[in-house]
């Protein structure tokens, strides 16, 4: 939390990749940002942390991003492609309804590149299933 009480979006140890040879970028990963499975309907406890994001983003009014939907690999590549893309769009939706203007976010979905952990084990699919904040030059 910053002086005012917001979340700190991009705090500078969180810059890195967002995919192996791209050019770091601050990111951070919402944890706590949750689906229902198989669907892009977010959880009731999704709105606490998406609330958070919204109020640093009106109070940082310069800060572009993009919202990256993933997936774990369990699925067809084009379902999970389909699901993370939604995913990332039903953020942007809520952000949106929150007084962001859309036209300083971007949803985009990966499916399930970029793992954060072996999908091989139901915790690391669980780590899988994210949605991370890009910050946009």
């Amino acid at each position: 939390m910053d002086a005012n009480g917001c979340l700190i979006l991009f705090a500078p140890e969180s810059v890195r990749a967002a995919a192996p040879g791209a050019p770091p970028r601050p990111t951070l990963v919402l944890r706590g940002v949750n689906f229902e499975t198989g669907r892009s309907a977010l959880t009731r406890d999704s709105y606490v942390v998406l609330d958070a994001v919204a109020a640093s983003l009106l109070a940082n009014p310069d800060i572009r991003i993009e919202i990256a939907g993933y997936t774990d690999s369990t699925g067809t590549k084009f379902g999970n492609m389909r699901l993370s893309q939604g995913r990332a769009a039903r953020v942007r939706a809520y952000l949106a309804s929150k007084g962001v203007l859309p036209a300083r976010m971007v949803a985009k979905g990966y499916g399930a590149t970029g793992n954060i952990a072996p999908n091989a084990t139901a915790a690391g699919r669980a780590q899988n299933r994210r949605v991370e904040l890009h910050k946009l030059p």
